[in-house]
């Protein structure tokens, strides 16, 4: 098993000095205003000034001391927009992280990007020395984990997995595969999945382990995909599509989220199915409302909050010097809702909501 290191490294005044060809001291002079008989030029002090951008070196005064002294706050940053309260995912989120931070003595930032900020703006003023440490939401393009790494912040993502930092995520790709099994124990045949074509990891690893389950248990998949802000009317609401269904060219739907699958129970019952008796559907992400909703999904708990605590845990071990692993994937489980019926033999890998 990998495992992954903290790491102090950051980039120093001697790296700087070396690619720009001047003296450390000069350098110190520009970046850290340190007090010297030492003359710059202007051309040289704008050489130095975007090596240093380019480089990623940050000031060791302020932030240097704020780290060694412990702050007790740990930050959430988001790279999504913005944290919205009442999307049920982000309010587990905000509370699981919340009760781990009290439950070991920390404060909670959350941290996440206006309208007016690009989201590498925000993160650099987390990383200025006020905080202990990061759990982070955003996508595994890589650029953040780099001013990340150089800044020697503790980090841990979750959700997605996210290059060179240790992620904490659900097991995506086996959710997929529990779909399929248990759609084909009901003697399921033909399906259609409604894919997203944000091909995030945890998007991707969803639709795979279904793809893959699906093949071999001889199932027929017909994957569409829509855009996030698609609303599945634009696709289910065609007369001809209503006809295929009716006709039996699919007899279950299968969504990549909660959300999407309610949006098509919604939509199917409108337009005169009886779901599970005319079609059944599945969802993914078993995120408790904490509100009764209109279907009972038959879907895949992620655990999201057990993923948010694991990951905290992971960032208070960092916070200890410890090593801890690169890629940390927990059991999901197989909700039975009201939107497939039961199976004729119930596995161990789900169980029926109460």
């Amino acid at each position: 098993m990998s495992t992954y290191q903290p790491s102090p490294r950051r980039v120093t005044l001697a790296q700087v000095a070396k690619a720009a060809e001047v003296s450390t001291m000069a350098v110190s002079v520009v970046l850290n205003k340190a007090k010297s008989g030492t003359r710059v030029s202007p051309a040289t002090r704008e050489k130095i000034e975007r090596i240093a951008r380019e480089l990623g070196y940050r000031p060791n005064t302020l932030a240097q001391s704020l780290r060694r002294q412990k702050r007790n706050i740990i930050s959430l940053h988001s790279a999504y927009r913005f944290l919205d309260p009442k999307d049920e995912f982000i309010r587990v989120v905000i509370s699981a992280l919340h009760e781990a931070c009290a439950d070991n003595g920390y404060d909670l930032l959350l941290n996440c990007v206006a309208t007016k900020q690009g989201d590498h703006d925000v993160l650099e003023s987390a990383l200025d020395g006020r905080i202990d440490g990061l759990i982070l939401l955003s996508p595994p393009d890589g650029r953040d984990a780099v001013k990340l790494q150089s800044a020697g912040v503790p980090v841990v993502a979750i959700s997605d997995r996210v290059p060179m930092l240790p992620s904490v995520i659900p097991d995506n790709f086996f959710g997929g595969q529990l779909q399929a099994r248990h759609l084909a124990g009901l003697g399921h045949k033909r399906i259609l999945y409604l894919g997203d074509q944000e091909r995030y990891v945890s998007v991707v690893d969803r639709e795979s382990g279904f793809l893959a389950e699906a093949e071999t248990l001889g199932l027929e998949v017909e994957l569409v995909f829509l855009a996030r802000a698609d609303h599945p009317q634009g696709l289910l609401g065609r007369s001809e599509v209503q006809d295929d269904l009716r006709r039996g060219r699919w007899t279950a739907i299968v969504a990549w989220s909660d959300h999407r699958a309610q949006l098509v129970c919604d939509l199917l019952t409108r337009a005169g199915f009886e779901i599970p008796r005319d079609v059944s559907v599945v969802g993914f992400n078993g995120t408790d409302h904490g509100v009764p909703l209109r279907f009972e999904l038959t879907t895949i708990d992620a655990g999201h909050r057990n993923v948010v605590l694991q990951a905290c845990e992971h960032l208070f071990s960092l916070l200890r010097g410890e090593a801890i692993p690169a890629l940390t994937a927990l059991p999901v489980t197989l909700l039975v809702g009201s939107t497939t019926g039961p199976t004729s033999e119930m596995s161990n890998e789900g169980h029926q909501r109460k």
